[in-house]
C-alpha cells in the first residue's frame, strides 16, 4: 500500500496493490483514545488501526541537522486491518507500516538565538518545507 498523506494524519489518498487492487481517499478519526484510518476505495471500504504506529510517531525525535535545520523522522510499525464495507466486507489482516518525515525547519529571525534553528512547536516556527510517505506491506483475507 502507498499512501500520500494529507495536512492531518491519516487525511489523503491511498493506492493499495496486490490482492485489493484498489484506490481512493483515506480519513483519521479517534475512537476511545484509538486512532483509525477508513480508505475510502471504489469496491468498499477499509478500515484500520493506527493507534500503535502513531503513537510511535508522537513520540519520536527528529534528527535535526543544524547547519541546515533540516530532519527527518522514520516509524514502522504492525497496523490490524479491522474490518471493511463493500467488496471488502470481512477483510482482516494485518500491515506492516512505515511512515517517513522530512522537513526543513525556520531560522529565529530576531533575538538572542538569531540565526538558530527555532524548532519550537510555536506558530513562528512552522515548517519551510516538509514531505511526508507511508507505505506498507501485509496480508490479508476476506
Amino acid at each position: 500500500m502507498f499512501v500520500q498523506p494529507g495536512a492531518k494524519q491519516g487525511s489523503g489518498t491511498i493506492l493499495i496493490t496486490g490482492a485489493v487492487g484498489d484506490f481512493g481517499t483515506t480519513h483519521g478519526f479517534q475512537v476511545h483514545g484509538k486512532t483509525y484510518s477508513e480508505a475510502t476505495l471504489q469496491r468498499g471500504q477499509i478500515e484500520f488501526n493506527l493507534t500503535t504506529i502513531s503513537n510511535k510517531v508522537n513520540k519520536a525525535s527528529p534528527k535535526i541537522d543544524a547547519a541546515t535545520c533540516s530532519g527527518s523522522i522514520s516509524v514502522s510499525a504492525p497496523v490490524p486491518i479491522v474490518g471493511g464495507t463493500g467488496l471488502y466486507a470481512g477483510i482482516s489482516g494485518t500491515a506492516t507500516i512505515t511512515e517517513s518525515f522530512g522537513f526543513i525547519g525556520p531560522r529565529y529571525k530576531t533575538g538572542s538565538k538569531k540565526g538558530q534553528c527555532n524548532m519550537s512547536n510555536s506558530a513562528s516556527a512552522q515548517p519551510i518545507a516538509e514531505m511526508a510517505s507511508v507505505h506498507g506491506v501485509g496480508t490479508v483475507s476476506f
